[in-house]
C-alpha cells in the first residue's frame, strides 16, 4: 500500500495537496487552485510575437521561474497553447 502522507510533508508545493483514489488502484495528487490576488500595482501587458510567459516574467520580475504567477493570475492552464500575440494579460505585483 502506498503511504500518501509521505508526499505531503516538508516544504513543497504539495503541502496542501490531497489524494484522489479512483477506486481501481489509481491515485492522483491534486493541489488546491492558487489564487493570485489583484492589486492596484498590477501591470497590463500585451503579448508580442515570440514572447513567452518565461521571458515576460524575467522582464517584470527578473526571474523567468516566476512565470506561473502570470499564468495563475490570467487563468492560463497551458502556456504553450494559450499565449498568443496581441493578448492582454495582467502582470501581478509580486513582492510589493
Amino acid at each position: 500500500m502506498i503511504d500518501i502522507n509521505q508526499y505531503l510533508t516538508g516544504a513543497s508545493p504539495y503541502n496542501n495537496a490531497y489524494a484522489l483514489n479512483y477506486g481501481d488502484g489509481d491515485y492522483s495528487l491534486e493541489t488546491p487552485v492558487v489564487s493570485v490576488p489583484s492589486s492596484s500595482n498590477d501591470i497590463q501587458h500585451t503579448i508580442k510575437d515570440g514572447e513567452t510567459l518565461q521571458n515576460i516574467a524575467y522582464k517584470y520580475y527578473g526571474d523567468s521561474g516566476k512565470w506561473y504567477l502570470i499564468a495563475e493570475a490570467n487563468g492560463i492552464l497551458n502556456p504553450f497553447k494559450e499565449v498568443e500575440s496581441g493578448t492582454l494579460i495582467r502582470i501581478p505585483a509580486y513582492g510589493s
